[in-house]
């Protein structure tokens, strides 16, 4: 695993699979910071609770905007 947080120790963390995970730590200031990746959502778009809801087997439901690009 690479080390993106330079060595700050993740408070607690859920890793469901391949690019599916989320973690929890305290940043210099001791304030709780909140980060999740998940295949097919945007980066940081789910909370801690919803990726522990998904660890628990409920299932959850997102949005997500298409955009188009013309080429």
């Amino acid at each position: 695993m690479k080390d993106e947080l330079n060595g700050i120790t993740i408070d607690k963390a859920y890793f469901l699979g391949i690019k599916q995970y989320g973690y929890t730590y305290k940043d210099s200031d001791g304030n709780r910071v909140e980060r999740s990746v998940f295949s097919g959502v945007k980066r940081d778009s789910l909370t801690f609770k919803e990726i522990e809801s998904i660890f628990r087997g409920l299932s959850l439901e997102k949005t997500k905007e298409n955009r188009f690009f013309k080429s």
